[in-house]
């Protein structure tokens, strides 16, 4: 005697368990694909990071070697004016590694007689916020250096984004030999103007 409906309740389960070893395959396949589509895109991205950031690194490594090798001297200072940052050629016209310029106050790096002229001048710029440019600075006497040092000063608020005022960034430079060229210009005209005036 056969059990039809024990038969039909195997069948039907048997149909069952087909149909979900299938719909399982199904969704690993699927589950499958996903996931090496989603390697492939994370490997993209990865690649892509890494491209931007080696970009990033160059440019980077450009403006330090700008930086280093420009033929001005440039610094930033923070609002307490201390060295945040400074090329080898102010370091240079500072007396002073670069290395010993960094986190220090302005006073305590430069010769004392700049400072007095420098520091009135960079407070007045960090409370008011209006740059100035080619300010004239003759090296003051009591230095000790060289009496006939001029350098063109430029020096300009330095911004975060939001706008507000971080520092100061300050680029010089030595014009001293030009000053010494127009100093002898001058005394040539004027000996020239002597000369012909003695011939009259």
């Amino acid at each position: 005697h056969i059990d039809f409906v024990g038969l039909a309740i195997f069948l039907f389960i048997s149909f069952l368990v087909a149909k979900v070893g299938s719909s399982r395959r199904r969704i690993e396949d699927v589950l499958r694909g996903a996931n090496v589509e989603l390697e492939a895109k994370v490997q993209e991205r990865i690649s892509d990071l890494q491209n931007a950031n080696q970009t990033i690194q160059n440019r980077l490594a450009e403006l330090e070697l700008l930086y280093a090798q420009l033929p001005v001297g440039i610094c930033l200072l923070d609002t307490n004016l201390c060295y945040m940052r400074i090329n080898q050629k102010l370091a240079a016209i500072n007396g002073t590694a670069v290395a010993d310029h960094i986190g220090r106050p302005l006073r305590s790096v430069v010769p004392a007689a700049r400072a007095e002229v420098l520091e009135p001048l960079y407070r007045r710029i960090l409370a008011t916020g209006e740059s100035i440019i080619d300010f004239e600075l003759s090296e003051p006497p009591s230095t000790g250096l060289d009496p006939d040092g001029m350098w063109l000063l430029d020096c300009c608020p330095a911004r975060a984004a939001d706008g507000s005022v971080l520092g100061l960034q300050v680029i010089v430079q030595d014009i001293t030999e030009r000053k010494r060229s127009e100093k002898l210009l001058l005394r040539a005209h004027a000996e020239l103007a002597r000369r012909e005036k003695e011939f009259r």
